[in-house]
């Protein structure tokens, strides 16, 4: 894609758990912008 970073590999990924919604924690949900220095900026 233009502009991408050059050699990444995008993943969705899809998980069922017995947790309730509450105990799981998206890592990137906050940090992803950092991912892409184009909308970072």
């Amino acid at each position: 894609m233009p502009g991408a970073l050059p050699r990444v590999v995008r993943v969705m990924m899809h998980a069922q758990v017995d947790r309730p919604r509450e105990e799981i924690s998206h890592v990137y949900l906050r940090d992803a912008v950092s991912l892409r220095r184009d909308l970072a900026q």
